[in-house]
């Protein structure tokens, strides 16, 4: 940031884009000028399901819609973050799906932990206390207390892994709140925020890891939904690190990668999208734009609004001018 506000360098590469708080020291520089752009990424949160009650799909939907992204991201993160509900980023017109079974989008906190608790009852759960609200639905006046699974056995403590607040302020921030929104309606959960290394090495052994929080930036064309969630990805040194598994996307997933017709592809990739989101592998969370600040007074790029920023095509070295 020194070298570039000195002119000493015309463009920083960096894949993550510039934080906000970098943004803040180069703001009002003379000769610099800051772009923003929509990420084709995601980062997001992660069961595995090789852990009950972790496999059950009205869990994992209870789960979803606890968790209030637009007041974290719009409240607490002050807008520098974009609640997310599809795996395909917005930013990927041609191939996103914006009509996605959106689970807690819109509700109150009563009203999410109320069809929390319905999700949770109607597949067989009980609680010795229930999760009770405050007379004008505002907090939680009782915290749900001795929450049991179907079986009659009690929820395990759940640990969800997430990146410490010195490498993303961000996700430490969603993996405190969910800590709590859980807690609330009985769900023993405790976030633990530790280096990126650690969990990435952590969710590589299928017997040391509950819930996670990582992100993925990502290609343009969704074949990466086939590889993050299809059943054979599910082995030592593939993606589908939490271990899911059900023939029916298995199915569309195979199809995706061989269909030849573009139009035919997308519907497929639609379909993919509105299954993930309902089965939910994944709580897909929040994306962020990319941030790229760059010397206006040296460089003239062809293009300036491009996915994801310059940083996707190199900076565009071959086409730039120097002034």
């Amino acid at each position: 940031m020194l070298a570039l506000k000195k002119g000493d360098i015309d463009f920083m590469l960096n894949p993550l884009g510039l934080q906000r708080g970098l943004q803040e020291q180069l703001k009002d520089q003379a000769g610099l000028a800051t772009i923003e752009n929509p990420s084709n990424g995601f980062r997001y949160l992660g069961f595995n399901f090789r852990r009950p009650p972790l496999d059950s799909k009205a869990f994992r939907q209870a789960v979803a819609t606890l968790i209030d992204k637009e007041f974290l991201t719009r409240t607490v993160l002050q807008g520098v973050a974009i609640p997310m509900y599809a795996p395909v980023p917005e930013g990927n017109g041609f191939w996103h799906n914006p009509n996605v079974p959106l689970l807690g989008k819109g509700l109150s906190r009563g009203d999410r932990i109320a069809q929390a608790v319905a999700l949770l009852k109607a597949a067989g759960f009980t609680w010795q206390t229930e999760p009770k609200m405050s007379q004008d639905g505002k907090f939680v006046e009782v915290e749900g207390k001795g929450l049991k699974m179907p079986n009659g056995q009690p929820v395990p403590s759940l640990e969800i892994l997430a990146p410490s607040p010195g490498y993303d302020p961000l996700r430490s921030t969603f993996a405190i709140w969910i800590e709590r929104w859980l807690n609330e309606v009985g769900i023993p959960a405790k976030a633990r925020l530790t280096g990126f290394n650690v969990i990435v090495e952590t969710i590589e052994d299928p017997q040391r890891f509950d819930i996670w929080i990582l992100g993925w930036g990502l290609s343009l064309f969704p074949d990466y939904l086939e590889a993050f969630f299809h059943s054979r990805r599910a082995v030592p040194g593939g993606h589908n690190r939490g271990g899911y598994s059900n023939p029916e996307f298995d199915k569309l997933a195979d199809e995706l990668l061989t269909e030849t017709d573009l139009s035919e592809a997308r519907k497929k990739a639609f379909k993919m999208q509105e299954f993930l989101a309902d089965d939910l592998p994944y709580v897909v969370l929040f994306t962020t734009p990319v941030l790229e600040t760059y010397r206006s007074d040296r460089l003239k790029f062809p293009y300036t609004q491009t996915l994801n920023g310059l940083q996707s095509g190199n900076g565009l070295t071959t086409t730039v001018v120097i002034k």
